[in-house]
């Protein structure tokens, strides 16, 4: 029991928590208490609380002991389990030829270091021969004249100087439809889009740049157009190659990278320029376009630079002082999931006033509970109702309470779905909650001087991922905005994070583990936050991936240099060389053979995709998302298809159809056409030429006689019924001369 006079000490000594973790062996803790109150301040040491606050208690327990037992602690099972319950040998044979145990050597290793969590974006020099455009054809879509400052007319001139033709189209203002009537019939070599310059707010949407709005329309004509023309957009001061000053341009950079894993043949990439349209520059893009080596491109006076992710654990040195909250700290989605352990870890930190804006305020669920924990560890927390995507609300909240010291904005909202179903009111609604909110905040504290200014980005904005692009062109924008606000002489960090463990938008997501991605737990999370604050990066990645799998996966459709780095070398297209068109190879056989091949070929890759071990595991009548295809999985299974096939495939394929067998039968009748009615004299001139060329020994030309006898016996009477055939286990011979003797009356 504990005296009085332990609390006593506690309060007026020094209470050397970092001695005491200073003297803890390297290996694993258990935090016994009410909450996992002290993990966090233990990152780097494997920590494990026996219970949590806000999660079921048996539950954490167990987990906590499971966690000991696979690290090596022995644990006494035998209190949690029924009398009856014992040790049990393994089967004496395998009842399936598949191992569901571990090897030591597959053993996973314990909670993830900071270190390998951390990524960062630069942008390095690269040298491109000049682009010769001899009878190239290009289009070029501008989005007017006055928007546009020159540019169109000087890559106009370029091209045709280098010897191409180029068509300029003024593309502002049309929909989808209205583009592709425009562009049915081109036959342009490349399509080079300037429409991301518009980054006014699109009317009825303010949230949606109009170049975003007019560049996805553009993505969809080219689908309805059946257009598979590389297309190359540029923008202008929108990334961090150099001091950004249009981050609205950078939604494109988001909407691009997922049009590039969606529709890997008709992407070509992103271009970044600056300035104004002089000779050099132009030679540098043409350059680019033409080359189509690299996908993300800056083109500065002083080059082309590319853009590559590595590893960012060196990262520049330290500050002096850690970062350490000071007055209101504002959580924007504080009541979330992500947002209230982001509430812990400031409290830890040493937050005495925590704000937690959401739209629900005080009603969301767990708020009340949460603010009770805060207080306990003595941080004052105050739920306010607020949509920070409402000026006018932020700026009254303003006023009321008094401008906050620091600002984290975690808020954000889904609405998943491939580009071709894409509208500009979804494009409106994710980046109204993400990118417009981080707008209103940017312009409303600019003048606060403030200690911090963090942004919750997204490894979609920075990677791109299939079925996500509103939200990637969302986070993108978040990214460039920290980088603006730096070249302002202002604080920013944002940081492009990567699956939380059950917890976040990506938590509880399916087939993760295939792609190569590795849920964070919060608090591993939190301390590579930490880290960043503390040194004064203005952007970061923070995931955990297995960059070999996640690079494997990511170029399977398409090569891109982005994660050389990261994947140890060239991380180029890894699809596999020897597969061609079967539409040759299976054109010969009949429907029947056709469809079990086509099916054959679906579960090949379905299985690859999923991570099994085989097509045997892919159930052909099971419906694929119940298999646990999810929207970047099923595009990647699009893609290996339509590689196999030698044709695009719709970005829908595969949740329009309800299960591989549904899927191989519409593939069947798509790429062969209906069944060829069988022809009796096309069928004899085959069998003829057949035995014009084949080899047969005795007895099976025997047998082949045998059996042409009775099937002109059958043509003759006219009686089907009829007829002997020759035993299937007839071998020899004898048994022929015997069978033709009995049977046929032939001697």
């Amino acid at each position: 029991m504990t005296v009085p006079g332990y609390w006593v000490r506690q309060v007026r000594e020094t209470v050397r928590f970092a001695d005491a973790v200073a003297v803890v062996d390297a290996g694993l803790c258990v935090e016994v208490g009410p909450d996992a109150t002290l993990t966090a301040m233990l990152a780097d040491h494997q920590v494990r609380p026996l219970s949590r606050r806000d999660a079921d208690e048996a539950v954490t327990f167990l987990g906590a002991l499971g966690a000991l037992h696979t690290a090596g602690v022995p644990v006494d099972w035998t209190p949690a389990l029924p009398a009856v319950a014992g040790p049990v040998d393994l089967p004496t044979y395998a009842f399936q030829h598949r191992r569901y145990w571990l090897d030591a050597d597959d053993a996973p290793a314990a909670r993830t270091h900071t270190d390998d969590l951390l990524y960062a974006e630069s942008w390095q020099p690269a040298h491109l021969p000049p682009a010769d455009l001899t009878g190239v054809s290009w289009l070029l879509l501008t989005p007017g004249e006055g928007v546009d400052a020159g540019w169109a007319a000087a890559i106009r001139d370029g091209v045709e100087a280098a010897g191409g033709r180029c068509t300029v189209l003024e593309a502002a203002g049309l929909d989808h439809s209205t583009l592709a009537d425009a562009l049915h019939g081109s036959r342009a070599d490349r399509v080079i889009s300037l429409l991301g310059f518009d980054d006014t707010p699109t009317p009825g949407a303010p949230a949606v740049p109009a170049g975003l709005a007019a560049t996805l329309h553009l993505l969809q004509a080219l689908d309805d157009a059946g257009l598979d023309t590389p297309l190359w957009c540029l923008t202008r001061d929108a990334v961090a190659a150099g001091p950004v000053h249009a981050p609205a341009q950078a939604a494109i950079w988001g909407l691009g990278r997922t049009a590039a894993l969606e529709h890997p043949q008709r992407w070509g990439g992103l271009v970044d320029i600056s300035g104004r349209p002089g000779a050099e520059a132009i030679d540098h893009v043409l350059a680019t376009v033409a080359a189509a080596v690299e996908d993300q491109v800056a083109v500065r006076p002083g080059g082309v630079l590319v853009r590559r992710l590595s590893g960012a654990a060196a990262g520049p040195a330290w500050k002096a002082e850690a970062w350490r909250p000071e007055g209101d700290v504002w959580v924007t989605g504080g009541t979330g999931g992500v947002g209230a352990h982001l509430a812990r870890w400031l409290s830890g930190r040493g937050a005495r006033r925590l704000v937690l804006l959401s739209r629900r305020g005080p009603a969301a669920p767990g708020a009340g509970d949460l603010v009770a924990e805060l207080e306990a560890r003595g941080t004052t927390a105050t739920v306010v109702a607020c949509d920070v995507a409402d000026r006018a609300q932020l700026a009254g909240l303003l006023d009321r309470i008094g401008p906050p010291s620091a600002v984290f904005h975690a808020a954000g909202v889904l609405d998943d779905g491939v580009l071709a179903s894409l509208t500009t009111a979804r494009l409106e609604a994710v980046l109204t909650a993400k990118a417009g909110a981080a707008r209103n905040l940017d312009e409303l504290t600019r003048d606060l001087n403030l200690d911090a200014f963090v942004l919750f980005s997204s490894v979609a904005g920075a990677v791109g991922a299939a079925g996500q692009g509103n939200y990637a062109a969302a986070n993108a924008y978040l990214d460039a905005l920290a980088a603006a606000r730096h070249a302002a002489g202002h604080r920013a960090l944002a940081v492009s994070w990567g699956a939380w463990e059950a917890t976040g938008m990506a938590g509880g997501t399916d087939g993760l583990d295939a792609s190569g991605v590795r849920p964070m737990e919060p608090e591993a999370a939190l301390e590579a936050l930490g880290r960043v604050l503390d040194r004064g990066d203005v952007t970061a990645l923070v995931a955990g991936i297995d960059w070999s799998t996640f690079a494997a996966r990511f170029t399977a459709s398409r090569p891109s240099p982005l994660l050389n780095e990261l994947a140890g070398g060239e991380s180029a297209h890894t699809g596999d060389a020897a597969e061609v068109p079967v539409t040759q190879q299976w054109a010969a056989l009949d429907a029947a053979a056709q469809q079990q091949a086509l099916l054959d070929l679906v579960r090949t890759h379905a299985a690859a995709v999923l991570g099994h071990s085989g097509p045997d595991r892919i159930d052909p009548d099971r419906p694929f998302q119940e298999l646990g295809f999810t929207s970047l999985s099923a595009v990647e299974l699009r893609n290996r298809l339509g590689a196999a096939l030698g044709r695009t495939l719709p970005a829908t394929l595969v949740f329009d159809y309800p299960n591989p067998a549904a899927l191989a039968a519409e593939l069947r009748q798509s790429t062969f056409g209906e069944p060829k009615a069988t022809s009796v004299p096309d069928e004899l001139d085959r069998l003829e030429r057949l035995l014009e060329t084949a080899v047969l020994d005795g007895a099976t030309r025997a047998a082949a006689g045998s059996r042409l006898r009775v099937l002109l016996d059958r043509l003759t009477t006219g009686d089907h019924e009829t007829g002997a055939r020759l035993p299937e286990d007839t071998s020899d011979d004898d048994q022929i001369f015997d069978f033709i003797q009995n049977q046929m009356g032939i001697s």
